[in-house]
């Protein structure tokens, strides 16, 4: 199942550039495509993973002298995807004897691979001048826009992450505004109750702004006197109903001490959290009709399916 030119369009995020072994093919999926990646002198190389000859995937094979290798008879690869060799004939190739590459970015040692032909702005994930923490993967057995609404959605704070992000004392979401822009939507001024805000120990009444950039690409934002904190997620669509999920901190405090591992163990109990949850949520796609119930609260959620919708987003979506 292909996607649709705009969820063609994006950039997806991939793989920890920091683990992926060095000069080793190996095999991801978006939108229901398969695709090989690899790495060599941290340079980042994808294509689709299947080979011309014979639709082997690339991925089980080896990479030698920078040209990713076909398992089955050999075939050699260079990184624009010209065949090079054929080990069965003495001749060149023929024209038709390449693979189709991929565009790739790195960003906070995040990599970044997209499905469009054309050339797209790079993916920002650089929403302030302080410190990173790169958070995941995450797998969810659930659909990519059932996981960023669910990162949108601020009521259930107070459930899912009680004692965190909420608290079952103070549930209640005061009305906000939501814009529609060009790039996308924004929530401004969306205000909750919070016990441990970034594992930080102090409760507050914190005030975030929400961005929705792509159909599966989120951002939220909150500044306080005491610094600024962001958080990037990018829900990679594997099927329509398995994601991974990848997510960015940005931190600008003025205390700025609590170690990456201890940022990190609270983005994993955060996202456990929420998997539960979307796992369990019937149906598993998005349904961009009426046939479930919205308050002054989803109002975000709202605006996102009616983007969706507008967009003819529909992969994951119903």
């Amino acid at each position: 199942m292909a996607g649709t030119d705009i969820e063609m369009a994006q950039w997806f995020a991939v793989a920890d550039m920091r683990s992926l072994p060095d000069n080793k093919p190996i095999a991801i999926q978006i939108l229901d495509q398969s695709i090989f990646l690899w790495k060599s002198h941290h340079r980042l190389y994808a294509g689709y993973d299947s080979c011309p000859h014979r639709g082997t995937p690339l991925s089980l094979g080896s990479i030698h002298q920078d040209h990713i290798v076909c398992p089955y008879h050999g075939w050699q690869f260079d990184a624009l995807g010209r065949c090079t060799n054929i080990p069965a004939q003495h001749r060149l190739p023929p024209p038709r004897a390449r693979l189709t590459m991929l565009q790739t970015h790195i960003s906070h040692d995040l990599a970044f691979v997209t499905l469009s032909t054309e050339t797209l702005p790079v993916p920002d994930c650089s929403l302030s001048p302080g410190r990173t923490v790169l958070c995941g993967p995450y797998d969810f057995a659930a659909s990519a826009p059932r996981v960023v609404e669910n990162f949108l959605d601020v009521a259930h704070f107070s459930f899912v992450h009680q004692g965190l992000l909420g608290s079952i004392d103070h549930p209640e979401i005061v009305d906000y505004p939501v814009k529609e822009y060009a790039w996308g939507i924004e929530a401004s001024e969306v205000r909750v109750f919070q016990p441990n805000p970034e594992g930080s120990g102090q409760p507050a009444e914190v005030s975030y702004t929400y961005r929705v950039v792509g159909p599966y690409t989120a951002q939220l934002i909150k500044e306080t006197p005491s610094g600024y904190f962001g958080l990037d997620l990018f829900a990679t669509p594997k099927d329509p109903t398995h994601t991974q999920v990848w997510m960015v901190i940005h931190l600008a405090y003025h205390d700025n001490t609590l170690p990456d591992d201890t940022l990190r163990q609270f983005q994993d109990a955060l996202a456990e959290q929420d998997r539960r949850i979307v796992e369990s949520q019937i149906p598993k796609l998005l349904p961009l009709d009426d046939r479930e119930l919205h308050i002054r609260a989803d109002r975000l959620s709202v605006f996102y399916r009616k983007w969706l919708k507008t967009h003819q987003v529909r992969f994951g979506t119903y």
